[in-house]
């Protein structure tokens, strides 16, 4: 799977990382304002970070009444767990 140099710049930033493997971990479903909490960052940078998670192919978004919940697709699941081994191997 090729990676855009663009792509791979925005996720290795801390909190998109964080968000991905957190998703992972989490069952692959979350709504988000509960990752937002968790995460400690606020809901509008956390919307746009899902945003470009969504065009990039990494998650998908389900719409229930007033609550817009996150799934990881097949491609996000790969990422966040390439990105896990990865965080795992520098904090050794």
């Amino acid at each position: 799977m090729k990676i855009k140099s663009e792509s791979f710049n925005y996720i290795r930033l801390a909190k998109p990382t964080a968000i991905i493997i957190f998703l992972l971990n989490t069952n692959n479903k979350m709504c988000i304002s509960d990752i937002a909490r968790k995460i400690n960052c606020t809901y509008a940078y956390n919307v746009k970070i899902l945003q470009r998670f969504e065009k990039e192919g990494y998650i998908i978004t389900k719409k229930s009444g007033r609550i817009r919940c996150v799934e990881l697709t097949d491609k996000g699941i790969k990422i966040a767990k390439s990105l896990q081994s990865l965080k795992m191997l520098l904090t050794l």
